[in-house]
């Protein structure tokens, strides 16, 4: 979705990359909305990071995330 939007990852995959070339239209406002609720729920109050937060590397998912959030904002 963020690089639907102009902001791809750096190690985007050829396959996504086709894909955003092909496609070629920026999600809606509300699904963008979703996605960045969803992301605050999955960084804050999550199964998933609870995990990652029991692990050493807990600190580049959560940069990870938030770098996520910010190329979809």
């Amino acid at each position: 979705m963020a690089a639907l939007r102009g902001c791809p990852a750096a190690n985007l995959p050829d396959e996504v990359c086709a894909f955003v070339a092909r496609v070629d239209a920026p999600p809606s406002c509300e699904l963008v909305s979703s996605a960045l609720k969803a992301l605050k729920r999955i960084r804050t109050q999550s199964e998933l990071q609870e995990l990652w937060d029991e692990t050493e590397s807990r600190g580049e998912w959560h940069q990870a995330v938030e770098e996520l959030e910010s190329r979809l904002a």
